[in-house]
């Protein structure tokens, strides 16, 4: 197989097309400023959010459904939804977990409990409803 015929494929996966990958991409953008406002005593509360930003990319690349080639990867598969529930609750644990101990950190909390909800609207508005979630194009 064709390496660029490969990162074509790739890119057009990440391409964001439907309401459900700009959730995902709001989720990945504000994990990032979460961990860059986290203070250095917050290591914990930092892995937590990359795993986070991994879930996104993993669902990123899971597209569709159709895509994935593994099973329990499709809209409505159990794997699916363990990464759904995991980018609404990581960020609330790690929000919940930040040791604020100088200015640095003040941020952190308010910016963790919004990826929180959007990943709780998210978790809820994929799996309510799946096809006109998925097929929104704009």
């Amino acid at each position: 197989m064709d390496i660029s015929n490969l990162a074509q494929q790739a890119l057009q996966q990440l391409r964001p097309d439907n309401l459900a990958s700009i959730f995902i991409y709001l989720i990945l953008i504000l994990s990032l400023v979460a961990v860059a406002v986290m203070p250095e005593k917050s290591v914990n509360s930092q892995y937590i959010m990359f795993v986070v930003i991994f879930f996104s990319i993993v669902d990123l690349l899971r597209g569709d459904g159709r895509s994935f080639p593994l099973p329990g990867f499709d809209n409505r598969g159990f794997a699916t939804f363990l990464i759904h529930i995991g980018m609404f609750t990581l960020p609330l644990i790690a929000g919940g977990m930040v040791r604020r101990t100088s200015r640095k950190g003040g941020a952190a909390l308010p910016v963790c409990l919004l990826v929180g909800l959007i990943g709780g609207i998210y978790a809820v508005g994929s799996f309510i409803t799946p096809p006109t979630f998925y097929n929104v194009i704009f």
